[in-house]
């Protein structure tokens, strides 16, 4: 039997400008924008990734020396429903280079590529989410796209879940790394 893979595709019509800063509401708290292309040390304060090593390794990575993307935003979250907890990150990354970042056809490309990589490499339990949205540097003046991957893990325990999640990230990372 053939396999079948699955992401679900959003277009966001907000724009977010980049940089942008920290934000405390009822919702929760945003730690603001950090370039870790230009202060790569700057990946120790951010709170989504204390006591999450696999994770931090996984945005460090990505935002690596030589690579095509760099991550501009993420967060991560659990919840538990049906007896399974799952764990979750959203990542939101662009194009290094502003000639890409700026067609949005490029992101399609990305999200072609990623549907090729899952037939043959799990990174996600139940369907992926890859959201893209219009986004502006402001210091550099340019506008382009960015885009937003939801990866999960799912199991019985918490602790099982992270495991889960860091194993498809891991797998994940290989296909960032290799530039999309």
């Amino acid at each position: 039997m053939d396999k079948r893979i699955e992401i679900r595709v959003a277009l966001d019509e907000s724009r977010l400008g980049i940089p942008y800063g920290p934000v405390k509401d009822a919702v929760g708290e945003n730690f603001g924008y950090r370039s870790l292309i230009q202060d790569p040390d700057s990946i120790d304060q951010i709170p989504e990734l204390f006591r999450e090593p696999e994770m931090k390794e996984f945005i460090r990575g990505i935002n690596a020396p030589g690579g095509t993307f760099e991550t501009v935003r993420m967060l991560h979250w659990i919840n538990g429903s049906e007896g399974k907890i799952q764990r979750s990150i959203c990542f939101g990354f662009v194009f290094r280079d502003r000639g890409l970042f700026n067609v949005y056809s490029n992101c399609m490309m990305v999200l072609g590529n990623l549907l090729q990589f899952a037939l043959k490499n799990e990174f996600c339990d139940g369907p992926a989410l890859f959201e893209i949205q219009q986004a502006h540097f402001l210091q550099e003046r340019c506008s382009g796209w960015i885009m937003d991957l939801y990866v999960g893990g799912i199991a019985d325990t918490e602790e099982a879940a992270r495991v889960r999640l860091n194993n498809h990230l891991g797998v994940l990372g290989a296909f960032l790394r290799s530039g999309g």
